[in-house]
């Protein structure tokens, strides 16, 4: 098992990379989501890590979207009940 993190190795012709560190700083940027803070935002950075942030981004960006959907039907909802008990 190697114990590297936050280095390069190289295993014959493969370059390997260990992202211990910034792993640690994604986790951190998205914690808030798993409390429900649908405010949070991963920094975006040119390696690998920095594409699984923006995907987790626009997930984040996607969820925002659905639940000002809900918001806007809840309303309605709410609306067209007032409408049809002033009928009954």
């Amino acid at each position: 098992m190697l114990a590297i993190i936050g280095a390069t190795c190289y295993i014959g012709n493969y370059k390997i990379y260990y992202f211990g560190a910034e792993v640690i700083r994604l986790l951190d940027d998205v914690e808030g989501a798993a409390r429900g803070d649908l405010t949070v935002q991963a920094e975006v950075t040119a390696d690998v890590l920095g594409t699984v942030a923006d995907a987790f981004n626009l997930t984040i960006q996607n969820l925002r979207d659905i639940v000002q959907q809900v918001k806007v039907a809840a309303k309605e909802v709410t609306l067209m009940r007032h409408k049809f008990s002033d009928y009954c």
